[in-house]
């Protein structure tokens, strides 16, 4: 029986590429059939996010339909009698809000289409002629309009009966999995992600996802519940409650292995302490490179005009790798530091190694 692990798999950065290309390809071809997009991928792993920044970078308007609660009237309109100005009486459909921003639409738009899997079979069948024909009951979907359709596959305990092949046949598909470079990249720019957090998938980047799809209630790790533990950590709980809210969100073995990770990275120096004396504030050891991770990580982020010549004196004592990973992260997050004397001095003296642009 095929399934959708016969599908190639994408990551979260190759499914934007493919977006965004596939946006770009729509533009500006009024009338003709656009290309449609289908994401199958587990729960938590960032299929809604990717189209969120997508539109947030494009500037484009974002609409977001959760078809798992759709009835086949919310897609064709409310049936209503019509009189005819030859005295005829006509049926016609009266669209809702959602359907008429497809149709009125005037810019460039991404229309986002949550939990199909889970719909209904009829309301998967309402949704096919407005995808490929571009026109409900009369109305003609608006030239701007761009449709992805979002979905877990039946593999992922999530509800879904599956998707009616004269849906899935409109669109291109692809089963995008979690990455842990991807959601490292992420985590530093756009999630705020704790410096813990990113540094534990750093160095074991196949907890990313540890699926154990179930009805059970019990959690496992995915960007979703990482991005929770970052919020417990954030929230500085005592270490008596710290293992249950964790626990609780990637499950009791992986919530084990992080915390036991977490006591060792606990010799990670304190920035305060670099920032007030950095020839002398402590350095962790060559080989505990996830603490050197984690440090240029909290360097990077706390990093200002006022910080960043004592964080510049500090980097001179660690090693050239990680002096580059600072540079390279503090241009990423903090790019008005670049004009500072330090920065300058450093990219002089070692013009020789790649910088990140």
């Amino acid at each position: 029986m095929s399934t959708s692990e016969n599908l190639v798999k994408v990551t979260p950065s190759q499914a934007r590429r493919l977006i965004e290309k596939t946006l770009d390809f729509n533009k500006g071809k009024p009338g003709v059939k656009k290309q449609n997009i289908l994401i199958v991928g587990p729960s938590g792993t960032a299929k809604s996010a990717v189209c969120e920044q997508i539109a947030e970078d494009r500037k484009i308007h974002l609409f977001v339909g959760v078809v798992s609660i759709q009835e086949p009237t919310d897609v064709g309109g409310l049936p209503f009698k019509h009189l005819t100005l030859d005295g005829r009486e006509i049926g016609k459909h009266l669209l809702f809000e959602f359907m008429d921003k497809i149709v009125e639409a005037k810019e460039e738009a991404l229309v986002v289409l949550e939990e199909v899997g889970q719909a209904p079979f009829a309301v998967q069948a309402a949704w096919m002629h407005p995808i490929w024909a571009r026109e409900i009951n009369g109305h003609k979907v608006s030239d701007y309009i761009n449709f992805i359709i979002l979905t877990n596959s039946r593999e992922d305990q999530a509800g879904v009966q599956g998707i009616i092949s004269t849906l899935s046949l409109r669109c291109t598909i692809m089963r995008m999995e979690p990455s842990g470079p991807d959601f490292i990249e992420w985590g530093k720019v756009r999630g705020g992600i704790n410096p813990y957090v990113l540094a534990f998938i750093d160095a074991h980047p196949r907890k990313i996802h540890v699926p154990n799809p179930n009805r059970d209630m019990i959690n496992f790790p995915c960007p979703r519940t990482w991005e929770f533990v970052s919020n417990h950590l954030y929230m500085e709980l005592e270490r008596r409650d710290l293992f249950p809210a964790i626990a609780g969100d990637i499950g009791d073995n992986e919530a084990t292995e992080f915390i036991g990770w977490m006591k060792i990275s606990e010799k990670m120096p304190h920035w305060r302490d670099i920032v007030k004396d950095p020839m002398n504030a402590p350095i962790p050891a060559g080989n505990e490179a996830g603490l050197l991770y984690a440090l240029c990580i909290t360097l990077s982020r706390i990093a200002d005009k006022d910080k960043w010549p004592a964080i510049y004196k500090y980097s001179s004592r660690i090693s050239k790798e990680y002096q580059t990973w600072l540079i390279n992260e503090t241009m990423l997050q903090k790019p008005d530091l670049m004009e500072t004397p330090e920065f300058i001095k450093w990219v002089g003296e070692n013009h020789k190694i790649h910088i990140r642009k």
